[in-house]
């Protein structure tokens, strides 16, 4: 792992990641070369590669062998402040997503998970799994438990 504090290609990579955005990159599209690069920012290869190498384990870039640096799609950043569902803040971002539902089933809550769904033994919750894509591509597995106190009484509401 890199420390931030002392390294200077954390420095150019900041620089690259510049050059990404000012250039209107777009996902899918090809870096400069190394040696375009190195010529660019007056450093040697061995630097590009490393601030290069710092991009792809933030997952902004992946090298193709024999090809070059791809820029990624950008990554799903949720934000702590404020709750949105995934779905609105993909939509936000305009990116294309789609659920599909795995599983939903009624269960009783067992000794095990009365503490992590603090409520009693017994007291009954709706399992759902769904699985999230992106691009067909899956992102993320969702598992939720909702008591069915709350769905009888959000429909109650309805």
């Amino acid at each position: 792992m890199y420390n931030k504090d002392t390294n200077n290609d954390f420095i150019l990579a900041n620089e690259i990641k510049f050059l990404i955005e000012n250039d209107n990159y777009k996902a899918g599209d090809c870096l400069p070369s190394e040696r375009s690069l190195c010529k660019r920012f007056n450093v040697q290869r061995l630097t590009i590669r490393s601030a290069l190498r710092i991009l792809e384990e933030e997952g902004m870039i992946r090298a193709v062998a024999k090809s070059g640096y791809y820029l990624n799609n950008p990554r799903i950043v949720k934000k702590t402040t404020s709750i949105f569902s995934l779905t609105d803040e993909l939509f936000q971002m305009a990116i294309d997503s789609k659920t599909k539902l795995l599983c939903c089933k009624l269960i009783e809550a067992k000794k095990n998970q009365n503490g992590f769904l603090k409520c009693t033994l017994g007291e009954k919750f709706y399992y759902i799994e769904r699985l999230r894509t992106v691009d067909n591509v899956p992102i993320c597995l969702d598992t939720s438990y909702i008591s069915q106190k709350n769905v009888l009484i959000l429909i109650n509401m309805i």
